[in-house]
Parts: C-alpha cells; structure tokens; sequence
C-alpha cells in the first residue's frame, strides 16, 4: 500500500504529470493500494476509483466520485460544467460528456464596451541574470487596472524572478512603472505603499513581512527589522 499527501503540491503541470504517470506506472505493475489526499482534483480525477470527501465538519463521505461530487461545492470546472447541465452520472473526463446540441440561436449576453485601459504595471525590457545565468532577456508586459493576470511556466522559468524584480528585490535592468510612476528610483518603503506581495515560500521572513506592511496603515507601522538574517529593515515613512 501506499499513502501519498499531496504529491503534486507546488509541481508545475508537467512535473504533476510525470508524478501521476509514475504512481499509476507502480499501481499497475505491482497491485498497488493508493491513498492519496490532493486539492487539485482535476489531476487525479480520470484515474481515481473511490473518494473520501472532508467538509470540515467532523463528518465524512464515501463512495463513487459521481457520488460524492454532488456533495461538494468547489470542485473543477469540467464537473461544474456537468452540475450546470445537471448531467447524471457527473462526467469525470471530456470524453464522458454526452453529445449535446448547442442552440446557437440563443442569444449571447451583451458586455459593456470596455473604456480606456489604465495601466497598473508596466514593464519594458526587463532583464535579470544571476550567477552569470540569464532568467529574464528583455521581458516587457503590461497589466491594466482591475485585471488578473495570471503567469504560465515550468519550474525554473522565471516566474518568481519576474515577480520579485518588480519590487526591486532582484536586481535588474529595464524600466517599471506602477500606476503611470518610474519606480526605478523610488525606495522599496515607496514601492510597498502601492504593492502587496506575498511570496510562494511563507517561510521568506522579509517577504512575508512586506506583504503584512503593505497592507496596513501606514500608521499602524513604527519600525521593523528582518529578525532572522538581519538583512534588510523598514523604518516609518
């Protein structure tokens, strides 16, 4: 038997991937029992035979995942898409959707025109390179007031360097703008005021701290030094 606690937690998708091919791999070649808990039941949906669900309560379900998938409230767009047609048994995999006819004649919600874009962010040839290693060649992006914009990447890409080098935390070249303003000159105490971050490792003391900062009152902040490596510090502005 073999009992995994989320074994893809904090894998990029193709690491997720090759982690479930490898456990069905061993389940299949040798007779394995899995017990496994995960948060992203999209990944292990297509290949589970029985599901537990926890709401939290003290209590428990147990059965089929058509079952038990009802039961819950957060679950992955393609089951939430089965529950909106009120489909049963709830498909777990694109090809166990039925044929449906889509009536094209049905007329479409018409969404405001969008004004303006008014630009939060603005990066323009960003470059990092750290130990002589090239992270970021020139990267430039724009993300406009009131979006979500989500960034794609395996692990290794870049993504955390992009994030951290619009602070300042990484060194860089490039120009960065927050709300119409260069940044490049102004202090991190200046930075913090218009940017929250909360960094992927909580254990990132300094990171952690800047997030909490930036999202108080500047008045509920008199002074604060990394207490673990005393390596930088916030004084009130």
């Amino acid at each position: 038997m073999l009992i995994l606690d989320e074994p893809t937690s904090q894998l990029d998708p193709q690491g997720a991937d090759d982690i479930l091919n490898y456990i069905l791999d061993l389940q299949s070649r040798l007779d394995l029992t899995i017990l496994l808990s995960e948060h992203r039941l999209e990944r292990v949906l297509p290949y589970i035979d029985h599901m537990i669900y926890l709401p939290g309560d003290g209590t428990t379900h147990d059965g089929k995942p058509q079952d038990i998938l009802p039961l819950m409230d957060l679950v992955p767009p393609i089951i939430q898409i089965g529950k909106t047609l009120k489909l049963s048994p709830l498909p777990v995999r694109p090809e166990d959707f039925p044929d449906v006819l889509v009536d094209d004649a049905v007329e479409q919600p018409k969404t405001p025109k969008p004004t303006g874009p008014q630009p939060a962010l603005q990066v323009t040839d960003l470059s990092v390179s750290i130990n002589n290693q090239q992270i970021l060649d020139q990267v430039s992006l724009t993300i406009n007031r009131g979006e979500i914009l989500v960034m794609m990447g395996p692990n290794g890409a870049g993504k955390t360097t992009l994030l951290r080098s619009v602070l300042g935390l990484v060194p860089s070249q490039g120009k960065r703008e927050v709300m119409g303003q260069n940044i490049e000159s102004q202090s991190l105490n200046s930075i913090i005021r218009q940017v929250a971050y909360l960094p992927q490792t909580l254990t990132t003391c300094c990171s952690l701290s800047l997030f909490w900062m930036s999202s108080k009152s500047l008045s509920q902040i008199t002074a604060w030094t990394c207490p673990r490596r005393k390596c930088c510090s916030i004084s009130k502005i």
